[in-house]
């Protein structure tokens, strides 16, 4: 896998912007390493052939669609279609060793997109204020749970929004696309008040 690196260079200049607010801003925004991220496809027979390698990397079974479920050492299973899921790490899983192990699997394919997406990190009181401006997704927790995601657009850009918590998501994103979709988040967070922080 290649070192993740940062998409948005020095775009997200630290300190707070937009309204001032006495309890201080609603929302804290910020770009995160994408780690490494897999995805593994496959044909007919798909859930039986990836099983035994999700399962020791800590995942006994294949979550519905739209959740994402925890592995060993921090990786995150996104299961976006019934042959495609995605495999995102910290680095503490070899993913080289995921990936290798696909290889040699004559119904999966891996693709590294560890390069090819961005991380968007926001979290705060305000942001399911602040995705009801940008996506067409209902994002009250009693739909839109926490450890849930759901694949849409915004700014007109292929997005997977994963909910961390109450008050935490994170937006991947197609790198190229980083720059545009920051700046149209810094804009529509503008009236609820926000902090862009490191990391």
């Amino acid at each position: 896998m290649a070192n993740p690196q940062l998409c948005l260079g020095s775009l997200p200049m630290p300190g707070r912007y937009g309204a001032i607010l006495p309890g201080g801003p609603n929302l804290q925004i910020s770009e995160r390493p994408s780690g490494d991220l897999l995805q593994i496809s496959g044909w007919d027979g798909f859930e039986n052939d990836v099983a035994p390698l999700l399962s020791r990397i800590g995942i006994a079974e294949m979550p519905g669609y739209g959740d994402a479920v925890e592995g060993l050492g921090g990786v995150t299973l996104y299961r976006l279609a019934p042959d495609r899921i995605w495999l995102r790490g910290a680095g503490t899983v070899a993913m080289n060793d995921v990936a290798a192990e696909v290889a040699g699997h004559s119904d999966l394919v891996s693709l590294d997109l560890s390069q090819a997406r961005a991380v968007i990190a926001i979290a705060g009181k305000g942001s399911e204020d602040l995705f009801a401006r940008l996506i067409m997704v209902d994002c009250d927790a009693a739909v839109f749970a926490p450890g849930q995601f759901r694949q849409t657009v915004l700014h007109e850009v292929s997005v997977l929004v994963h909910r961390r918590g109450l008050e935490q998501f994170e937006i991947l994103l197609p790198s190229s696309w980083g720059a545009a979709v920051w700046t149209y988040i810094m804009d529509a967070g503008k009236p609820l008040g926000y902090e862009v922080t490191t990391g």
